[in-house]
């Protein structure tokens, strides 16, 4: 039998939540996210479900159009996914499956099965298997087994059948009574929708609860469980959306932040690919827990905002969040490498309004240390004796160079300026450095300014007037008033239009003082909170941090 879900038994609730969109766009090629929890070096050799709401799961597979495909049920509310390999179940409250034998023994379950037949139809293979108290339907490629008994090894029985190395086996939770077997092959996973029995279904997955269904793919190194939610966009967002904005934050930054992070998640369909999902759960993506936060807020949020996605020429476009920028967002290709023409920085008008616990940051390092943490890394430098900063034309870090006493020089550049002495400690990329206890030491970034100017300094506002009339400085040293109310030297045009080069602070010990909190590119979540405060409203938000970018369905 089979029953397509285009969007899942979750859809049921949100109906009344989203409006359908009859005409086809940008949130009908989006509806339904894969999302990966747990994959890689995090495998699991097991996975439990348990009902939260509702009872009972159908299993199957979702296939290329992301449907589901049902081919068996169960009722039990608490079910196991396992490697298909002999596993021993542990003897203590627990009863988790282990693939070496552990001390105390309290059951296990093998790979191999004894066969009674195979079957076109999963109605007929269960009939077949129901003649045995320990049978079971195994789905291998279209067709259907009836199998019985489970054994450690070949040698412990004859006429025995195990799965490939896709394989995945289901049991009921802490037991070794098989439920359900699949292998789909390479690249088909099983597939699990919890049954919300007409209601929203919410199911337990290692301490979270999660909205939608799962799919279990076998494709790490050593054939661990790639554990993957597959759900709608809308509920995605409505997990995405708490882990990266308090809901009691106003109602067009949550807007805003619902968008963007909508739109990252299309823009970033199948960028892990290799794993079978689109986006992970961690920062790495967006931070996604499932639907830990269940508010009226954030459901509103993610309703006036259904199927809006930013886009710049027609496509949906590459956005970027973060905390706080300190004073000022950045240019794409300041931090990442390319240039993207609606990830402008700014200086930020708005950020300041408003009080975001990183508006004054400090990290102190030894000259001993950096070196120690460099070498760490693979970088053959020695005894640090000076650091050299570079900014870009809105005064953010873009690069660091360190100079070792053997005259060796290492520059860090872009979002590597910021990260590489740990980015616990330098939280932003707005930071100025200085030489400790030096009457030179910075209260801020060094933001810089030409005399009498309000805003902040880029060579492109600095000319020379000859014969020929007015022409770009392209070699010229000035002074420019720092962001501190000091003065310092700069060389103009050995760094390119938008860079000025910062003063070689040479001690044994520096200081990084700062501001904001994240990479700077894009959307400033404090930013957004001061408009919202102020009442602008979540499209105000979004054309103001990205450039003429277009709202579109």
């Amino acid at each position: 039998m089979k029953r397509l879900c285009a969007l899942f038994l979750a859809i049921a609730f949100l109906t009344a939540l989203t409006p359908v969109n009859t005409n086809a766009g940008i949130s009908d090629e989006y509806a339904i996210i894969k999302c990966g929890l747990n994959y890689g070096s995090n495998g699991l050799v097991y996975a439990n479900l348990e009902n939260h709401t509702g009872q009972g799961y159908s299993l199957g597979y979702f296939d290329s159009d992301r449907e589901f495909v049902e081919i068996a049920y169960t009722s039990e509310t608490q079910i196991t996914m396992l490697k298909d390999r002999s596993l021993y179940i542990t003897n203590d409250s627990k009863n988790i499956y282990v693939q070496d034998k552990p001390q105390s023994v309290a059951g296990t379950i093998g790979c191999y099965h004894k066969t009674a037949g195979e079957y076109r139809s999963y109605a007929s293979a269960s009939e077949a298997a129901s003649n045995y108290s320990d049978g079971f339907v195994a789905y291998s490629r279209g067709t259907y087994l009836a199998l019985y008994g489970n054994y450690m090894s070949s040698s412990d029985a004859s006429n025995l059948w195990t799965g490939s190395s896709n394989c995945v086996t289901v049991v009921k939770t802490g037991t070794n009574r098989i439920l359900f077997e699949f292998d789909g092959g390479s690249g088909v996973g099983l597939g699990v929708m919890p049954d919300g029995r007409g209601g929203e279904a919410l199911t337990w997955f290692k301490g979270y609860k999660y909205l939608g269904g799962f799919e279990y793919i076998r494709n790490s190194p050593d054939g661990n469980l790639t554990v993957i939610n597959v759900l709608s966009m809308e509920d995605y967002i409505r997990g995405v959306l708490p882990s990266e904005m308090s809901p009691s934050w106003p109602a067009e930054a949550l807007k805003a932040q619902a968008v963007c992070a909508r739109t990252y998640a299309a823009h970033n369909k199948n960028k892990h690919a290799s794993y079978g999902f689109d986006v992970c759960n961690t920062a790495d993506c967006q931070v996604y827990s499932g639907l830990q936060t269940q508010s009226s807020e954030i459901d509103r949020a993610v309703r006036e905002t259904s199927g809006k996605y930013i886009t710049y020429n027609g496509e949906v476009a590459s956005i970027f969040y973060f905390s706080s920028d300190g004073g000022a967002t950045e240019d794409s290709e300041n931090v990442f490498n390319e240039a993207i023409p609606y990830l402008r920085g700014k200086i930020d008008e708005y950020e300041p309004l408003i009080s975001t616990g990183h508006e004054s940051w400090t990290a102190e390092f030894t000259a001993a240390q950096i070196s120690e943490t460099l070498q760490g890394k693979g970088y053959g430098i020695g005894r640090v004796v000076s650091i050299t900063p570079v900014y870009t034309r809105l005064g953010n870090i873009y690069s660091i160079t360190f100079k070792d006493s053997g005259g060796k020089t290492f520059t860090f550049s872009r979002e590597q300026a910021r990260t590489i002495l740990g980015g616990s400690k330098v939280l932003s990329a707005r930071f100025s450095i200085s030489v400790k206890g030096s009457e030179a030491e910075a209260s801020e970034p060094e933001t810089l300014y030409i005399a009498g100017q309000s805003e902040p300094f880029t060579d492109t506002d600095v000319y020379a007037i000859g014969t020929g009339g007015t022409e770009r400085v392209t070699e010229r040293e000035i002074t420019v008033i720092t962001g501190s109310g000091g003065t310092a030297k700069r060389v103009l045009g050995e760094l390119g239009q938008s860079l000025v080069s910062g003063v070689e602070q040479v001690g044994e010990a520096f200081v990084f003082r700062g501001s904001g909190w994240g990479h700077n590119v894009g959307m400033s979540q404090w930013g957004a909170r001061a408009m919202a405060e102020i009442g602008k409203d979540y499209e105000d938000i979004i054309y103001y941090y990205f450039t003429n970018v277009e709202i579109r369905s």
